[in-house]
């Protein structure tokens, strides 16, 4: 099993890091940051397991920090896993990106801080996202479209600053993506009847389906595709010639529902 019910990789080496370092909500797991680490585990390690804190209590700035992810850049280290995937880290600058998405840190980017990725980097990212979408059958897995946009699931530390976090350059263009995501799509090619038709249904209960007017305007609320479905069915049943005497005249637009 790729992943354990509570949230591990069976992948990753476990290094569980501090409990108190993670918000209390659990993590929606509706996308995932890869990240520069701008150094080594090293580095990194001591900054996790850093119990430092300032004259009030909390934790410096410098210590404030946690990942779910290590990805090592030799084929020969094996990848560390710090938190559960329902673990909301703090990663990625603000609250919402925290408790929806599951954060990676790519070891390198020190010099040049554009360092690329290596092979096994890419293939761990690849492996991370592709069972996260599984698991939790994302009906897309794509980059954002522009600034404003929050439906995709793969997103940069960087763009998180429509949700509140500060400007940050990382992961410095680090990140292949065009690369990534069309592994990823070979990987949808090889999808089983059986795989789409769990898609399928999550997106019967999760489409938004809006009644529309006879001039396209949306009017009243919005109804899942399955609820609809069902609805239109009971109708058709009850009233048998309703169909045959009297033409449906509205349409349906349909919009994602968005967490």
């Amino acid at each position: 099993m790729p992943l354990s019910p509570d949230g591990w990789f069976d992948w990753c080496e476990r290094v569980p890091g501090p409990a108190d370092k993670v918000y209390s909500d659990r993590n929606s797991v509706k996308m995932y940051l890869p990240h520069s680490a701008v150094g080594y585990y090293g580095g990194w390690e001591g900054r996790l397991f850093s119990s430092a804190r300032d004259a009030q209590g909390r934790y410096t700035d410098y210590a404030a920090a946690s990942v779910h992810l290590w990805l090592p850049q030799a084929s020969t280290e094996k990848p560390k896993q710090h938190y559960p995937i329902w673990a909301s880290c703090w990663a990625s600058g603000s609250r919402y990106p925290n408790t929806m998405g599951v954060a990676a840190e790519n070891e390198g980017g020190f010099d040049p801080t554009n360092e690329p990725l290596t092979d096994w980097q890419v293939e761990c990212n690849v492996r991370a996202i592709r069972e996260l979408a599984a698991l939790r059958q994302w009906l897309t897995v794509r980059r954002p479209i522009d600034e404003n946009d929050v439906g995709a699931q793969l997103y940069e530390h960087g763009e998180c600053i429509r949700w509140g976090s500060g400007s940050t350059s990382c992961p410095s263009n680090r990140i292949p993506w065009t690369t990534i995501i069309q592994r990823l799509e070979a990987d949808m090619a090889t999808l089983t009847y059986a795989e789409f038709l769990e898609f399928f249904k999550k997106a019967m209960k999760e489409q938004k389906l809006e009644p529309l007017n006879d001039a396209g305007v949306p009017q009243g609320a919005a109804y899942t595709a399955q609820r609809w479905f069902e609805g239109h069915r009971k109708h058709v049943a009850d009233h048998p010639s309703a169909t045959e005497t009297a033409p449906h005249t509205h349409g349906f637009s349909g919009t994602t529902e968005q967490g």
